[in-house]
């Protein structure tokens, strides 16, 4: 989740904020996050560890996002398909079948210079 750029990721606080539609998510059910901001590169995964988890669901008519299969399944990362910035965005995760615990990590960022990498955004507990 590091971008080849040729400069090292921010270290300050990630400027960014990402709500939930709801705290409570059950095993195989959809949840809408939002992240307030703008900014042009994004990568989402949900990890258990080092596997990413879940599914991201877009559109294949989407402008702005794509899937990436990781770890040998699929629509398990989330990018951005242009360097067009975007704002306030609202996208869909759905969890996996399994009951536990797993966490949002994000790499976001405005420029090639001005990003944040592989950074711990929230702890989901599936029930």
């Amino acid at each position: 989740m590091i971008p080849k750029h040729p400069f090292t990721p921010q270290t300050s606080q990630i400027p960014y904020k990402f709500g939930f539609n709801k705290d409570k998510i059950k095993a195989g059910e959809k949840v809408d996050i939002t992240i307030t901001g703008t900014f042009k590169g994004l990568l989402l995964e949900v990890r258990e560890g080092d596997n990413a988890v879940g599914e991201w669901v877009v559109a294949d008519t989407d402008p702005d996002f794509r899937t990436l299969n990781c770890h040998g399944n699929n629509n398990t990362a989330l990018t951005h398909k242009n360097a067009h910035y975007k704002s306030n965005v609202n996208l869909t995760w759905k969890a996996p079948n399994k009951v536990g615990k797993y966490i949002l990590y994000a790499t976001i960022g405005t420029t090639v210079e001005s990003f944040w990498a592989h950074e711990a955004i929230k702890l989901i507990n599936v029930v």
